[in-house]
């Protein structure tokens, strides 16, 4: 379904990937004109399954991201370590 809005970062970060790993497979989706469509519906599920995990770790954790990324800051400024995930 491709869009009349350029892609964003992830379809950017699919495109590079592919063309990189997956040269062969860019090469067909060119030659059938569907390489953008792809494009389009790679970036479209990336969004959805980050969101859905931004979703569930809120629930888990009770937080929101800015939360979060607030409790990272103080922690830090408190001499504490970020987790590794």
């Amino acid at each position: 379904m491709p869009s009349k809005y350029p892609l964003t970062g992830y379809g950017l970060m699919a495109k590079r990937h592919w063309t990189e790993f997956r040269p062969q497979m860019v090469r067909e989706l060119e030659e059938k004109g569907a390489l953008m469509e792809a494009l389009f519906e790679a970036q479209e599920t990336t969004l959805d399954e980050m969101e859905a995990l931004t979703r569930k770790l809120e629930t888990e954790q009770k937080q929101t991201p800015q939360q979060r990324i607030g409790a990272c800051h103080r922690a830090r400024r408190h001499g504490v370590r970020r987790r590794r995930w």
